[in-house]
């Protein structure tokens, strides 16, 4: 609306709020949630939802939950304007995590896919856009669509005064990189690891006691990615879909799941009942060398081990890149405080490393495709979906050198 509505729409909100014990307490509080409103600028993507409009006739409000580590879920209360910089904010507060040492951020994640929101954006717009997900049956792994709470930036991760949540965000988001296949390991490494996280979860071993398919500690108890029976279905049920206009999509088809993973649809490895049988048997014998081992001394143990990994810091994008020959097509491109890494994927030497000194320019030419110019070393092209979220860590960690220097 233009300014001289603005101006009266203000004029009778501040009126009726000051006439106070004339009107009822819920004409009040609806006035003061509209005088909160207006102060927004930013145009909504999406229309409201049938949730947010709900809430909005009830006069109760809308409450949003977000899940963070150890199975902790916080609901907070929203408006039609709160932006995800507003709950990052309001959780980090709750969590006494004002001045952590790293970067968090708030995700939008079902099943296997996770990405990342931009603080701008309107919470109440991602619940429009997850109704219009679920309408064409945009469910990725058979999951429901929530909004994460986690790590986003690694700036300092092996500082030796992080708060114990810190460290629990930093574990956990460890163990997950494990199972997601994204930490280069063999496979006595992989039962290590999978032996330190039952002792933390479940604590010392009792005669008898076996690794449970309800405790997924291993990779090999889940899936990379979908199978290929799974993608198919997921192919047939997106071919129906119509068209978003805004938000993470253009529109509906057989690429969607894939641009929405940000990486490639692959069949994934699948592990017969025998082999899966022997993958237990060699973690319950590592698990009963931890006997006495507190949760603390468990998750140390299992932290040392994945940072002793170069790679350890940096945000992992599958991506195909193009420029260089005598590289691999399908790599991994490696974003941290130090600069940007190139792996051959599950792997832990580097190709390449470029520090952000040598880095002349950044950015994506043409949709899907992300450019990285080096001083010395002519440009390197990938081919990746995740181009927006490359692009704000790269700026991100450039910042945060530049604050460091000064």
């Amino acid at each position: 609306p233009s300014r001289k509505f603005i101006r009266f729409l203000r004029f009778h909100l501040k009126r009726t709020v000051d006439l106070g014990d004339e009107v009822t307490e819920d004409v009040v509080r609806v006035a003061k949630s509209c005088l909160d409103s207006i102060k927004q600028t930013k145009a909504r993507d999406f229309p409201p939802s049938t949730r947010e409009i709900e809430a909005l006739m009830s006069g109760k409000g809308l409450t949003v939950s977000v899940n963070c580590v150890g199975g902790r879920v916080i609901d907070i209360p929203v408006t039609s304007s709160t932006s995800c910089l507003q709950i990052i904010e309001h959780i980090k507060n709750e969590l006494a995590l004002t001045a952590c040492r790293n970067g968090f951020g708030l995700f939008e994640s079902c099943g296997g896919v996770s990405k990342y929101l931009e603080e701008k954006n309107v919470v109440a717009d991602v619940l429009s856009k997850w109704e219009k997900y679920e309408t064409h049956g945009i469910n990725p792994d058979g999951g429901s669509w929530a909004l994460v709470f986690k790590l986003f930036a690694f700036y300092d991760p092996m500082a030796p005064d992080l708060s114990k949540t810190e460290k629990e965000f930093l574990f956990e988001q460890a163990f997950e990189a494990v199972m997601n296949r994204r930490y280069p390991a063999n496979d006595d490494t992989l039962i290590k690891l999978a032996a330190l996280r039952t002792q933390f979860v479940v604590g010392d071993y009792e005669a008898g006691a076996y690794i449970s398919d309800l405790v997924k500690v291993h990779p090999a108890q889940q899936p990379q990615l979908l199978s290929g029976d799974a993608a198919a279905g997921n192919s047939s049920t997106l071919k129906k879909a119509g068209t978003i206009i805004k938000g993470t999509l253009k529109g509906l088809g057989k690429g969607t799941l894939r641009r929405l993973r940000g990486g490639t649809m692959k069949k994934a490895g699948e592990v017969t009942d025998a082999e899966m049988s022997k993958i237990k048997e060699k973690i319950v014998v590592q698990w009963k060398t931890m006997q006495g081992m507190s949760t603390d001394d468990a998750r140390e143990g299992y932290m040392s081990i994945v940072q002793n990994w170069e790679g350890y810091g940096c945000n992992l994008f599958e991506v195909t890149q193009t420029s260089k020959k005598e590289w691999p097509k399908e790599v991994w491109l490696g974003i941290s405080l130090d600069g940007v890494s190139v792996f051959p994927v599950n792997q832990r030497e580097r190709l390449g490393f470029f520090k952000y000194e040598t880095v002349l320019s950044f950015g994506a030419p043409v949709a899907n495709k992300y450019k990285i110019l080096v001083d010395g070393g002519g440009s390197m092209m990938f081919e990746t979906n995740m181009v927006l979220e490359i692009a704000k860590l790269m700026k991100s960690y450039i910042k945060q050198v530049v604050q460091l220097r000064h």
